[in-house]
């Protein structure tokens, strides 16, 4: 973390956005980016992590290197419905928030509900965005 990317996380650290990518480079690696949201709705990467794995110990691993280096966390986490993710903030960060984060959710919604609502998902689509 930069001077710059601390001072944006220690005073916009409400909400923090986790996107891991997946298979997306030559070496198989992944790139964990973890932005924060100001006053002005800009996202800003205050810290990124070139991964092997997306365990629990590496997730815990980068959120405990931000507590050392900040000495806060936030209290909002959306994420992908990563289970070492949630089970992290479930067991380390239990005042934390943990919201999936909407653009999963879609892909849910059209992965495992479509075939199944069937000629009633555009209706029901448009009723779950409305709410």
């Amino acid at each position: 973390m930069s001077l710059t990317q601390r001072e944006l996380y220690s005073k916009y650290n409400n909400v923090m956005i986790v996107d891991t990518t997946y298979n997306t480079n030559w070496f198989q690696m992944m790139l964990c980016i973890i932005t924060i949201i100001d006053n002005n709705y800009r996202t800003w990467i205050v810290t990124c992590a070139i991964i092997e794995d997306k365990t629990l110990d590496t997730y815990k691993w980068i959120f405990e290197n931000i507590l050392i280096k900040i000495g806060s966390s936030s209290r909002i986490i959306f994420t992908n419905s990563d289970p070492s993710i949630t089970q992290l903030i479930k067991d380390i960060y239990s005042n934390v928030q943990h919201i999936l984060c909407i653009f999963h959710i879609d892909l849910n919604l059209w992965k495992k509900l479509k075939k199944k609502l069937c000629s009633q998902f555009k209706k029901f689509y448009h009723k779950f965005y409305i709410c």
